[in-house]
């Protein structure tokens, strides 16, 4: 019994201190190196469905309106990649790595 007691004492003795706290660092910044311009990621409306009783006319009208809406829709998809691309050889350029 005696030899618990000691024991109990030993492992309950540490604890009674507590180490120091540790102050914790101030977070880094997010870096955003290539934002997109505002222009380039405004949301383009698509074109209205025809409603109610409706020709052929309409339809092949709505569907061509929709052809060229998706279609621009993917050009500003490739430009901002393009954006994108051309700013990270501008900033590789200008911290000297280079552009590949």
């Amino acid at each position: 019994m005696r030899v618990w007691s000691l024991a109990l004492a030993l492992l309950l003795g540490g604890c009674a201190t507590s180490p120091e706290p540790v102050a914790m660092p101030e977070p880094l910044p997010a870096p955003v190196l290539c934002a997109l311009p505002v222009g380039m990621t405004e949301h383009q409306v698509p074109p209205a469905k025809p409603g109610g009783e409706y020709a052929q006319r309409e339809v092949a009208a709505y569907v061509t309106a929709l052809h060229e809406w998706g279609a621009a829709g993917w050009m500003r998809v490739a430009e901002s990649r393009q954006w994108s691309q051309n700013c990270v050889d501008r900033a590789a350029v200008r911290d000297g790595g280079g552009a590949d």
